[in-house]
Parts: structure tokens; C-alpha cells; sequence
């Protein structure tokens, strides 16, 4: 969003801006609105912060199992099969967690690919097929039980509020949703360790969450505080009121609100595209609830480009210069 020649400044700004404390957001805010006030001398509207967000209830999960008599296990002694099978029946295999099961099942499901290719058995051959088709139909309820577990659930709706290192954070959470992406239902050379990795990053670092929040906020109070402006009587023969108002509108939105606006603009540009790619095939709940942060995309564009029309026609209306940005951008 711009306003006439102001422009974006840095990413590393609105990064940095937009990550910290949301306390130290809704103050600014707060001043920004309190400012206006006291120039007009009209009490500013009281505003409400969106409660944190929260998810649906989690989906249940039913794992797709195999029973395989000992004849039939022993028959495996040439396959790298006959080795998984022997792992998942061991007391920590039957303790996997949903992400270990889903590297297990593709992982199992190569195996079986590779069995067939070297197996000359028509019994043999006619129960690994069925086993292939019995897991197939197995691994898009797990890869959406996936989707579905505390890590992700975390990155959505977390509620860690520490600043941490902003452009490594967007770095590190992109990466991870492309991984995501690149190990959905029959794909190939998963590793354990590399998912373990980057659902950790979207866990610890709860970006999108923070994003999601944000701009929530920065939403509710626009959304009180331009219908508040279009109220008031402000007149142009009152030469010093409409400096000030000038003054206020460049110390606090083009210097604090613009940049976070900004940045806003440039996650959701990078991330609502990976998250909708990666939920395509999750659970349906989940995609209806990023349908609803999508809107709320759109609520904010619109609650921004109604404060900056606001602030556009008072100062052509005043005669006004435009403040300029004082960053480099």
C-alpha cells in the first residue's frame, strides 16, 4: 500500500517492527490515536484487540493397518521389506509418532514398489499388491493427521510473543513449508531427520501465527479509527491543527504503521500461497480456517486503503505536501 510517492521502506524494517512484542504494537496505536485526539480535542474511540486466535478441534485419526502371517514375513527375506517389517514390530516402532509413522509409510511403500519389481512369486506378488493398495489408500489420512499435529497447529495459532531474528525466521519458516510441499502423499527420499528439522522451525518460530495476529490488530484498530476521523469537523482555515494532524500522520503511520503494513503485504505474498498449497490435501477444517484468514486479508487491505483515502483528502482538501519517509528504502 502506498501513499501517493510514500513508498515501503526496507523489508528489514517492517521485519523487525512487525515481530516485536504485540503489547508494544497496540501502544503505538494507542499513542497514534491519542495524538489525534488531543489535536482535534475530541476523545479518541476506545478499541478493542481481537482475542488470539484459535483452531478447530483436532480431526481423529485411524491408522491403516496390514497383518502379515510368519509365512508370509519370511517369504520378505530378500526385500528390504522384510527389515521395515521387522522394525515397525518392535516395541519402539509401535511407538511411533505421526511424523516418524509417515516417514515410515513411504518409506514402506517403496519398499513394497521394489519387492514386486524382484519377485517372481504369483502369491507373493498378489498379497504385496494388496498390501500396496491397502497403504496407498492410507497415506493421505495420515499425511492430513499430519498436518493436523501440535507442531503445525503451533505455527498457526501459537502464542510466542519473543523477538527473534526476523529475516532468518522468514528464511527458515519458507524453507520448511517447501519441504512440506515437496514430502506430500507418493513422493520420494523423505528423511527423518530433515522433517523432524523443519517442523520444529514452523513450531519454535509460530510465524505465521504472528502474522496472523498482527494484522488482526493493526485491522480492529483502523477499523475504529478512520470512522472516528471521518467524524470529526476538521477544518483547513485552522492552519496550525492541520500541521499538527500532518505531523502525527508522518511520526506514526508512514514511520511505524506503514512499514508493518508493508511487511503484512510481503508475508502474505510469500506464505498464504505455501500454506494453501500445503493444507490442499488436509484436513477440511483447516482449510476453511485459513479461507477465513484469507478474508481477513482482504478485511485489512480494505481497512487500509479507507485510512490512507481519509488522510489523501484532507490533505488535498488542506493543501498539503505529502510528509515524506525518512528511511532509505
Amino acid at each position: 500500500m502506498r501513499l501517493g510517492c510514500l513508498r515501503v521502506p526496507g523489508l528489514f524494517v517492517g521485519l523487525f517492527l512487525l515481530m516485536a512484542c504485540q503489547p508494544v504494537l497496540q501502544r503505538e496505536l494507542d499513542e497514534y490515536a491519542s495524538r489525534l485526539g488531543n489535536i482535534i480535542q475530541q476523545r479518541p474511540p476506545a478499541f478493542e484487540s481481537p482475542p488470539p486466535l484459535s483452531l478447530p478441534a483436532k480431526q481423529s485419526y485411524q491408522p491403516v493397518e496390514v497383518s502379515i502371517n510368519l509365512s508370509e514375513f519370511y517369504a520378505l527375506r530378500h526385500c528390504r521389506l522384510y527389515s521395515l517389517v521387522a522394525e515397525r514390530n518392535t516395541a519402539l516402532g509401535k511407538l511411533q509418532g505421526l511424523s516418524q509413522r509417515y516417514i515410515y509409510e513411504q518409506k514402506l511403500l517403496s519398499a513394497i514398489q521394489e519387492c514386486l519389481i524382484n519377485t517372481s512369486d504369483p502369491d507373493l506378488i498378489t498379497r504385496l499388491s494388496e498390501w500396496q493398495a491397502a497403504k496407498y489408500q492410507g497415506v493421505i489420512p495420515l499425511w492430513s493427521a499430519l498436518l493436523d499435529a501440535n507442531e503445525l497447529r503451533s505455527s498457526l495459532a501459537g502464542t510466542r510473543q519473543q523477538q527473534i531474528p526476523e529475516t532468518a525466521l522468514l528464511d527458515s519458516s519458507r524453507t520448511a513449508l517447501d519441504y512440506l510441499i515437496s514430502i506430500a502423499p507418493q513422493s520420494n527420499g523423505i528423511q527423518s531427520e530433515q522433517l523432524e528439522q523443519h517442523l520444529q522451525v514452523l513450531h519454535q518460530g509460530q510465524l505465521p501465527a504472528r502474522w496472523f495476529q498482527t494484522r488482526r490488530i493493526l485491522t480492529a484498530y483502523l477499523q475504529t479509527l478512520t470512522p472516528w476521523l471521518e467524524s470529526q469537523p476538521i477544518s483547513c482555515h485552522r492552519t496550525e491543527t492541520s500541521e499538527y494532524l500532518r505531523n502525527v500522520f508522518a511520526l506514526f503511520f508512514i514511520e511505524k504503521i506503514q512499514p508493518i503494513a508493508g511487511q503484512l503485504a510481503h508475508y502474505q505474498y510469500e506464505l498464504a500461497p505455501r500454506l494453501q498449497q500445503l493444507y490442499a490435501h488436509g484436513p477440511k477444517s483447516m482449510q476453511d480456517w485459513l479461507a477465513e484468514r484469507n478474508a481477513e486479508q482482504r478485511a485489512f487491505a480494505l481497512a487500509l486503503q479507507s485510512h490512507v483515502s481519509w488522510w489523501q483528502a484532507l490533505f488535498k482538501q488542506c493543501k498539503l505536501s505529502l510528509p515524506s519517509h525518512r528511511h532509505t528504502p
